[in-house]
């Protein structure tokens, strides 16, 4: 058994990769701010200059009210306060990080919700639906089509 003396740490890694450009971050307790990307609602992981704008005081809202951890005086400010005291009032006290935006960006926001970049999985998904079956059975296509990685190669490098 081993039996550690002193400092112990915990820390661990985590890594990032946007699904807009591809641009991959990594670090020791990394969050996704730090890595200057963010999380929408959808679960998809983009860098903040991909960002389509801010999330509005609309949202804001939205998120309060819908929001099982709220406080009471929360909800009523987003309930009863005009837009110019809610947004100070959001501001004030610093509820970006509360309610922790990063990891849960506003659909309207992201760009591969808004169908401004299609990603390579949702292509996939739309044939596979298109064609009615399995990517198993598509990955079994492939196989006899082709019969190697060299003739994938000659074939889809004259298309390109």
């Amino acid at each position: 058994m081993k039996i550690r003396n002193g400092f112990v740490s915990n820390s661990s890694s985590s890594s990032f990769t946007c699904q807009v450009c591809g641009e991959e971050c990594s670090g020791m307790d990394m969050c996704l701010s730090d890595a200057e990307m963010f999380e929408c609602e959808n679960g998809h992981t983009i860098c903040l200059d991909h960002k389509l704008g801010e999330v509005s005081l609309a949202e804001k809202r939205k998120i309060i009210l819908e929001n099982k951890y709220s406080e009471d005086e929360q909800k009523d400010a987003a309930k009863n306060m005009d837009d110019k005291e809610f947004e100070e009032y959001w501001e004030d006290n610093e509820l970006d990080s509360e309610f922790e935006l990063d990891y849960e960006t506003p659909a309207s926001l992201c760009p591969i919700c808004q169908l401004k970049n299609i990603t390579d999985e949702m292509l996939v998904n739309m044939v596979l639906n298109e064609r009615g079956i399995s990517r198993t059975a598509l990955e079994e296509e492939f196989r006899q089509f082709f019969v190697s990685y060299d003739n994938y190669k000659k074939a889809t490098d004259k298309k390109s």
